[in-house]
């Protein structure tokens, strides 16, 4: 027993930072993990491990419950999963298809990509690390050398990774980042249809593959099929020309042929008992690398329930799937769903309260992150009820739908015209429906995904580096990113540096705005007594309504302040415009 609670059952596992068990909780009564650190092994490394498993909680990251110590030695207590490692797979069974390759890299993608959200890196992607079911549902393992913000990491840590996967600016001793990371994707899942890593023999002499790495001397996919322009992609040796790893789960997902199967979103709550089942044909087996670690999941993927109203993704969540417009049918007619106008994670719904031109109201729905002063006010896992904020005015007013995974839906209506239908009666209408549509389950996917010249690809985050912001405001501090990466602020105080994507009507400037090319894109600038801001011009595409609008996708880099200088913004601006525009799709 260990602290009087797990009892051991058998060791399934062992690697370098420690060995794994099957045990069971017997408060609880449910199968768990226990991994068991090796003397070696610092708490720091223990310690950084449970922080930052327990920060994403993902359908395709493992989950860890609590950290034990017994008797002087340390645990991690985590979810057990009937599966195999890639490793285990590729050294039992041959490599893998291109298609079941790319499904399983789609969801190591994804889960990549929530970890990256949260400014996490993993540094360790290889496949001992990854963990697959009998129906190829995979899970990403093993946060014990991950670095994140939070996190102290101690000047004794000298484990950076996996020569084997390594991508070559982290095997020439530069820190890991995220397109590190997509690197070690490509790596995991060339080793998947190849047989072994880019740079040889995960067996062989270490320092000798380590090398291989810093000199970037790789070999083209023989095997891979559709799979190895995907793959030439991931492994470039410039991280900055590697895709995020929100764009590699939609690569990967066009090789495979359509949305992988993803497990529903597990929520970052306390431990509770749970049903326990059994994938048929299972096997619970031990994962044997460097570094390695085995996390398992009791739960059969097929038969659990959908979490009702998480956002799966939001890269492909489509916000129109549950925002009936049938919804606003008493207040008027012609109601016009609106797909393809504001935010990315946007949907209205325009409703024609008479026959006069002016009488018109609009109905938005967002799906955004519950505000961080707001959030200790929701416990994860609840769904609703319907919050009723104070109405802002006569033509205005918002409702608001927490979500289980700490998100939320927000509904504004407006009426901008007569008096003849009450704002707060549409925003309500409005929720009552959507509440009962994700009752039934997770935000729907959307049936078109946005096209890969698309800024719904993009992280708004990354298109300002750190030395740009030095450059022009003096500090670089910690980007704050909106859901789905599309909105990034930077606080410097009584100032503030936003980049926000949007869609738009494509229509000349107002009086008030000024054209202005940057790079190689149109743009506008807009200037008031408190900020400037510049719109660069992207993807132009014909809108889905009846209209056929002709619309633009925005990026607007804006630079407001609370002190009244205003006028002397723009000069700052447009070096963080130039910054911005370089790194977005050609127009």
């Amino acid at each position: 027993m260990i602290a009087e609670r797990y009892r051991l059952e058998e060791r399934i596992g062992t690697g370098g930072m420690g060995e794994v068990w099957r045990a069971t909780d017997v408060k609880l009564r449910r199968t768990v993990a226990l991994k068991r650190s090796h003397e070696h092994v610092r708490d720091g490394q223990i310690r950084r491990e449970a922080i930052i498993a327990a920060g994403v909680p993902h359908p395709n990251v493992v989950t860890v419950f609590d950290t034990e110590v017994d008797d002087g030695t340390k645990w991690l207590v985590m979810e057990y999963l009937p599966a195999r490692s890639l490793r285990e797979i590729l050294q039992t069974d041959g490599p893998l298809p291109p298609a079941t390759a790319a499904a399983v890299g789609a969801q190591i993608a994804a889960a990549l990509a929530a970890m990256h959200d949260e400014r996490m890196v993993h540094r360790d992607v290889t496949p001992a690390n990854v963990l697959v079911t009998a129906d190829n549902v995979a899970k990403l393992t093993d946060f014990g050398i991950s670095h994140w913000d939070a996190a102290t990491i101690t000047s004794d840590d000298q484990v950076l990774g996996t020569p084997a996967y390594m991508a070559p600016e982290v095997a020439a001793g530069d820190e890991a980042r995220a397109a590190a990371d997509v690197f070690s994707l490509g790596a995991t899942l060339y080793a998947a249809v190849e047989g072994h890593s880019p740079w040889g023999d995960s067996g062989e002499n270490p320092e000798v593959l380590r090398r291989r790495a810093t000199e970037s001397r790789q070999q083209p996919a023989a095997n891979a099929g559709a799979l190895g322009p995907v793959l030439t992609e991931f492994l470039r040796t410039d991280p900055a020309a590697r895709p995020t790893a929100l764009a590699a789960k939609r690569m990967l997902e066009d090789v495979y042929g359509g949305a992988v199967p993803i497990v529903p979103l597990r929520l970052a709550a306390p431990p509770r008992r749970r049903r326990t089942a059994v994938l048929a044909g299972a096997v619970a087996v031990a994962l044997l690398a460097t570094g390695g670690a085995v996390v398992y999941l009791d739960q059969d993927p097929e038969s659990a329930p959908a979490a009702a109203g998480a956002v799966l993704d939001i890269g492909t969540a489509d916000p129109c799937a549950v925002l009936d417009k049938s919804s606003l049918s008493r207040f008027g007619s012609g109601l016009l769903l609106d797909r393809d106008y504001g935010l990315f994670g946007q949907c209205g719904v325009t409703v024609r309260l008479s026959p006069a031109p002016e009488d018109v109201g609009y109905v938005g729905l967002f799906l955004e992150r519950i505000p961080e002063y707001e959030a200790a006010n929701y416990p994860l896992g609840k769904l609703g009820p319907i919050e009723k904020p104070a109405e802002r005015d006569d033509e205005h007013c918002e409702r608001a739908i927490p979500l289980p995974d700490g998100n939320r839906v927000r509904i504004d209506a407006y009426n901008q015209g007569a008096r003849l239908a009450e704002p707060c009666d549409m925003a309500q209408a409005v929720a009552d429906r959507t509440l009962d549509m994700l009752r039934s389950g997770p935000v729907p996917r959307r049936e078109t995904p946005f096209p890969r010249s698309s800024l719904a690809h993009v992280n708004a985050c990354d298109t300002l580096a750190a030395a740009d912001l030095r450059a022009v405001m003096g500090a670089d501090p910690t980007p704050e990113p909106e859901l789905g990466n599309w909105t990034c602020y930077w606080d410097f105080g009584p100032e503030e540096v936003t980049v926000e994507f949007s869609r738009e009507w494509r229509e000349p400037p107002d009086d008030d705005e000024q054209p202005v090319t940057v790079g190689t894109h149109t743009a506008v600038r807009d200037t008031s007594d408190d900020a400037c801001s510049i719109a660069i011009n992207g993807r132009e595409y014909t809108a889905v309504n009846p209209n056929n609008d002709e619309w633009v996708e925005i990026a607007t880099v804006t630079l407001d302040t609370d002190d009244g200088t205003g006028n002397s913004l723009c000069d700052r601006v447009t070096p963080l415009a130039v910054a911005v525009e370089a790194r977005l799709p050609s127009a």
